[in-house]
């Protein structure tokens, strides 16, 4: 079902926590930093196991380090009134020590995803939220996703400006089913910023966003893009113009799905297939670098 690790500065790996499936299952977000020795996470299944057909539809945990006491904060439910289902990447925290995230199933029972023009009913139902857990462990839904035409199954962690909006993608869903950039203000009120077309813009966006200081988005598309569909690296800037930075061709790596690093005007990230090895032969991944102009 997974563990929390921790690795030392000698190289030795301690097994901090295993997962039990009725405390979460196959944590795949990644770990928030809190203070006094804390870490908060997600786990994509495991919880409560009357929901979510036997597998349960995943929790926010908390662990302890310093008394290795670990603490399910919040199980999900998909229920009607828009828990949520399976979250699967990371949390961010507020001054004020609201946790939020997404999941990418769960809210509103009624929406399917929206695939090749065409419907298709998951396990769980619903086509994701976006939620907040207060200090007191409280989980509300303050946005459920509809495919159209504001995207479904969002695949990604939350960012958040200075003004407090929250920023990320979809994976599917939109006015051209290929995924959408959305915006979150304080009020609940969403907003999509960008739909991808499914061509040269890209497609499925799925590792989540980075903000610069003039307020332009980056991210990555896991499909679409050139010739071999091998996914693109995008800006997205105030005015929600698009512009593709980087296209995929699979010698250069392919299906990107991982978070970008902006760091002193470049952008560094992973792609999860591609790149050339030294024999020739095709590659399992590579790690890139673009230079902002």
């Amino acid at each position: 079902m997974g563990v929390i690790f921790k690795v030392d500065s000698s190289g030795k790996e301690t097994v901090v926590h295993t997962f039990d499936s009725a405390d979460g299952a196959i944590p795949t977000g990644g770990l928030l930093w809190e203070a006094y020795g804390a870490l908060v996470g997600t786990s994509v299944a495991g919880g409560d196991l009357n929901h979510c057909y036997g597998f349960g539809c995943g929790v926010i945990f908390k662990m302890n380090l310093s008394s290795d006491k670990f603490e399910v904060l919040h199980s999900f439910t998909r229920r009607s009134e828009g828990d949520g289902a399976n979250p699967s990447h990371g949390l961010i925290k507020d001054k004020a020590g609201n946790l939020y995230g997404t999941t990418e199933n769960g809210g509103n029972p009624a929406c399917f995803y929206v695939e090749g023009r065409e419907a298709v009913q998951t396990l769980v139902p619903g086509c994701g939220v976006i939620f907040r857990l207060d200090p007191a462990n409280q989980e509300t839904a303050l946005y459920a996703f509809n495919t159209l035409p504001d995207g479904s199954d969002p695949r990604t962690a939350l960012i958040q400006d200075a003004e407090g909006n929250f920023y990320g993608t979809t994976f599917y869903g939109g006015i051209y089913e290929s995924g959408t950039v959305f915006k979150l203000d304080p009020a609940g009120n969403e907003t999509v910023l960008y739909n991808f077309l499914g061509s040269t813009d890209g497609a499925n966006p799925w590792g989540g966003l980075v903000l610069d200081a003039d307020g332009n988005l980056y991210g990555t598309t896991n499909h679409a893009g050139g010739p071999c569909y091998c996914g693109t690296v995008f800006k997205l800037d105030p005015k929600g113009e698009c512009t593709v930075l980087h296209t995929f061709a699979g010698t250069d790596g392919s299906y990107p799905e991982s978070p970008l690093l902006l760091y002193k005007g470049e952008l560094y990230g992973i792609t999860g297939a591609g790149g050339t090895l030294s024999d020739g032969s095709y590659g399992t991944g590579t790690i890139f670098k673009i230079t902002l102009q």
